[in-house]
């Protein structure tokens, strides 16, 4: 009877250094996964960033097109921006009153 209940007690304490044994496997895991994804969520940041810049240029780089390279395709872009603030600011006037 005493060396069944000495076998229990063996048995529990066994059992019990292997939950702490995972327990501290897994808050170890569970830490480097924390770090782990805390940096992928900087690189997600950060090719968001780029992602937005890349297209800012892209933009860019479209009214540079449609703008010209020549002389006559320089004035006409100058008349289409000229009669656009010309618009705005009649709607601007138009919105005072």
């Amino acid at each position: 009877m005493i060396s069944q209940h000495q076998q229990l007690i063996n048995d529990f304490e066994h059992k019990f250094c292997e939950l702490l044994q995972n327990y501290s496997r897994l808050k170890e895991e569970n830490q480097r996964l924390s770090d782990e994804l805390a940096q992928k969520k900087e690189e997600l940041l950060d090719a968001h960033s780029q992602i937005v810049n890349l297209r800012s240029n892209y933009d860019s780089l479209k009214i540079a097109q449609s703008i010209g390279n020549t002389e006559e395709d320089k004035k006409k872009a100058y008349k289409r921006l000229t009669r656009l603030v010309r618009d705005v600011d009649t709607c601007l006037d138009l919105l005072k009153d």
